[in-house]
């Protein structure tokens, strides 16, 4: 059970930075304190009993406040990444179809991605992946029994994406903007601070799909070939000739619809120009034909189950599905051309806990 810190708030506070300063002290001047001393001086500073008789509430005043330095140094190098990344949100395309597969989770994707791509390879101009490309397993904060090393998830996601470009016709932009779960990964490079390692490698892992990388092991290295003409956004979202925003949001919202709506309020408030905006990340389906004067669309996803989501009641079974945008001859979004489809789950059920009894 956790401690209560038997007295005010403030004192809390202001005990702990003054503990956390001495610590600092201790380690740069070598005072030699121990952990119990330090803990004295902050007791007879607040004329408090509190962290002198347990040393280990001083190892979590500690403990708390690396984590909160470490955390701001990652924030800090995030932040120096995306100045001088280029993140273009906004792109122009012609012809009047573009197909959306949002939430694949590359190596957890559905088996049927590529025969969705078949199926709808003549009408498109563009296929946008909204986030969530990459699973980032290996690099995810979820405690998992499995094994699945992030060089395999881009050796697999490259490979998917080259059959999705021999199936489609040439002159088809294939667009892929960043989730939640590629930014694991640009969390974990932050966080490799010790001699500045983080600079060897590059953050933005979907950009490693369209430049290559090369994998170093037993002596040997493999290089894998990118694919140049990919588009990458290092970005949540993307504008689509100021009419069609596709999204990949942080929050999330169980009430049908909501994701969407937001979306929409979100848009409107910071002045993108948009008439249909298409929101990945909550794996469910929903349409919003006229909110705020705008169309609002939750597409689904195209990845399997995640295992972390069994026995929570809270939840819901994902949507499985994906999202035709359509446009006219003036270049305006086409409602009526428009199509949200769902997939059904054909996936197989768990049996374990079936049980027959005879009566």
């Amino acid at each position: 059970m956790k401690e209560t810190f038997p007295y005010e708030d403030n004192i809390k506070q202001k005990s702990e930075e003054l503990l956390w300063k001495l610590y600092n002290d201790n380690v740069e001047f070598d005072f030699g304190l121990s952990y119990r001393e330090i803990g004295q001086k902050v007791d007879e500073k607040f004329n408090i009993e509190w962290y002198q008789f347990d040393s280990e509430r001083v190892r979590n005043v500690k403990r708390k406040f690396e984590k909160q330095v470490l955390n701001e140094k990652t924030d800090e190098i995030i932040n120096k990444i995306n100045a001088h990344t280029t993140s273009h949100t906004d792109i122009h395309i012609n012809k009047n179809k573009i197909l959306i597969l949002n939430d694949l989770h590359f190596p957890f994707n559905r088996e049927d991605i590529l025969d969705v791509v078949e199926k709808h390879k003549n009408e498109i101009k563009a296929l946008i992946l909204g986030g969530d490309i990459l699973d980032c397993y290996e690099v995810s904060s979820f405690s998992n029994l499995g094994d699945y090393p992030i060089e395999e998830e881009l050796v697999y996601a490259l490979d998917i994406l080259k059959k999705i470009k021999n199936i489609l016709p040439t002159d088809v932009k294939i667009i892929l903007i960043y989730g939640n779960h590629e930014e694991r990964w640009t969390r974990f490079i932050a966080k490799q601070q010790i001699k500045g390692f983080y600079k060897f490698i590059d953050p933005h892992v979907l950009q490693m799909l369209k430049e290559g990388f090369t994998l170093y092991e037993n002596g040997k290295q493999e290089v894998y070939k990118g694919i140049d003409d990919l588009i990458i956004i290092n970005n949540w979202y993307v504008n689509i000739n100021d009419k069609l925003i596709v999204c990949h949001p942080k929050n999330f919202s169980r009430v049908h619809i909501k994701n969407a709506k937001m979306a929409i309020e979100h848009f409107i408030y910071r002045n993108e120009k948009f008439a249909c905006v298409v929101v990945a990340h909550n794996h469910h389906q929903g349409e919003a034909p006229n909110y705020l004067g705008k169309y609002g669309v939750e597409s689904g996803c195209m990845c399997l189950p995640f295992d972390y989501t069994e026995g929570r009641t809270t939840t819901t079974p994902q949507d499985y599905g994906y999202f035709i945008a359509a446009f006219d001859n003036e270049g305006n979004i086409d409602k009526n051309e428009c199509r949200l489809y769902k997939l059904e789950d054909n996936l197989e059920k768990n049996q374990d806990s079936n049980i027959k009894i005879e009566f």
